[in-house]
């Protein structure tokens, strides 16, 4: 055999013996990361290395709640509207999760409907906890995962055992008189009217369907609703994936009574500084300065109101790129945007209502 013979034939020796070794530990590697994993569970991973390999992975965060942890959840919403842009099919890494609210419950359930109704596949897994998934199971996000008709309507009811997840793209008055029709007993023990609920809710709706896009009516809006304990609560959670407060103003045109607004403001606060900006749109400044007539409280500042007048007693929004907690006068900026508006309320036992009209 000549020299070049032997060498090559010792060189491909030494490869094929390190890439046995190599597969050696591979497998050593893969029985520890296997330890203690039940079959039903290597079956599932097996499954998601088969069937949905070609799927985008997102893993959901371990606390599904945007008022607990927007962070990490509005990062989330960003990876799925990235996704959605390119018409990515997606599957939802969900083994991690150990807690949701309703807010994280609308987001998911939001996604699943704007995923499918596009046409665009979307999946995903259950939660390793077992209280969790137990919990998860109860509400409607599996059945809209896989049984739901995405026939293309303007009109969404997910509402099962209590979970009470509603979305459309109009004004629905009767919707929400409905709503504290139902769950006033919670609080009071008898049905009463809560005329801050309503406000609040007509005043997001006509938002969301005259501002949210450019085009009117385009937008879905998202509505849940959760009861809560110790203290006694109801829970109210509502978001639109529109263009969010700051960009809406941005595309104010002449025939809008907000045309100009940016140099009308400059003397008041840097326009540029959103937190200002929210604070200044909630308290009345901003539509005072700009429009130069007295300010009658409707929009975002008569949902302010209903703060003030403890018709509600918490107030939450998060838009574009700003976290407010107006019920304690904190505004922060966040650093992974929302193409949207999310606003959460609480309503307890000591707010304002009135007995059922006769």
């Amino acid at each position: 055999m000549k020299q070049n013979d032997k060498a090559y034939k010792q060189n491909h020796d030494n490869a094929l013996l390190r890439r046995q070794i190599d597969h050696r530990e591979w497998l050593k590697a893969k029985r520890r990361s296997l330890q203690g994993v039940s079959k039903e569970e290597r079956r599932a991973r097996a499954e998601l290395a088969t069937k949905f390999f070609d799927y985008l992975k997102i893993r959901v965060p371990k606390h599904m709640s945007l008022i607990e942890n927007y962070e990490e959840v509005l990062k989330f919403i960003q990876e799925l509207q990235v996704a959605f842009k390119k018409r990515r099919k997606v599957f939802v890494l969900m083994t991690s999760m150990k807690s949701f609210s309703g807010d994280g419950l609308i987001i998911l359930l939001s996604n699943v409907v704007l995923f499918k109704s596009a046409g665009i596949m979307f999946n995903g897994n259950y939660p390793r906890q077992k209280e969790v998934r137990e919990r998860l199971l109860k509400t409607s996000f599996y059945d809209a995962l896989y049984n739901y008709n995405y026939a293309k309507e303007s009109q969404y009811d997910l509402t099962k055992n209590d979970f009470f997840t509603h979305a459309n793209t109009s004004v629905d008055s009767e919707l929400t008189a409905n709503l504290i029709a139902r769950y006033s007993p919670f609080l009071w023990k008898e049905e009463r009217r809560c005329t801050g609920v309503q406000r609040v809710f007509l005043e997001l709706m006509q938002n969301t369907n005259n501002h949210a896009s450019r085009k009117q009516g385009e937008k879905h809006w998202w509505l849940h609703l959760s009861r809560a304990e110790n203290p006694k609560r109801l829970c109210f959670s509502f978001i639109d994936y529109g263009m969010g407060i700051f960009e809406s103003l941005a595309t104010k045109d002449v025939k809008s009574k907000f045309y100009r607004w940016f140099e009308k403001m400059l003397p008041i606060l840097n326009p540029n500084d959103h937190c200002a900006l929210l604070e200044a749109i909630l308290n009345g400044t901003f539509h005072t300065t700009v429009t130069k007539k007295s300010y009658r409280g409707k929009g975002l500042p008569g949902i302010y109101n209903t703060l003030v007048d403890h018709k509600i007693s918490r107030l939450i929004i998060i838009t574009n790129d700003v976290f407010a907690e107006a019920s304690k006068n904190e505004y922060c900026n966040i650093n992974h945007r929302l193409n949207g508006t999310f606003v959460y309320f609480e309503v307890d036992d000591t707010c304002h209502s009135l007995p059922k009209a006769a």
